[in-house]
């Protein structure tokens, strides 16, 4: 079966994301690409989080308003599901 990059994800099991790192940073946030504060981080303030699809957030980290760091993250797809 072959995914459409075009279909509009659905957040079925959650819309938001709260994290709380080693180093004490911490965040809670949507999953809808709209700002989120930082607290505890050194070298970011604010994080977006956004729904690509089922399996896939994309993570925007500014500082300033300015962007440094983009990433990806993609959980692998269960066998048999």
């Amino acid at each position: 079966m072959k995914e459409n990059p075009d279909a509009k994800p659905k957040a079925k099991y959650f819309s938001c994301a709260d994290f709380h790192g080693r180093a004490g940073d911490s965040y809670t946030a949507k999953l809808d690409g709209t700002d989120a504060p930082v607290k505890g981080a050194y070298g970011w303030d604010t994080v977006s989080l956004k729904l690509i699809n089922d399996r896939t957030i994309e993570e925007t980290d500014q500082f300033n308003g300015k962007v440094v760091a983009v990433s990806k993250m993609t959980v692998q797809p269960t066998e048999g599901r």
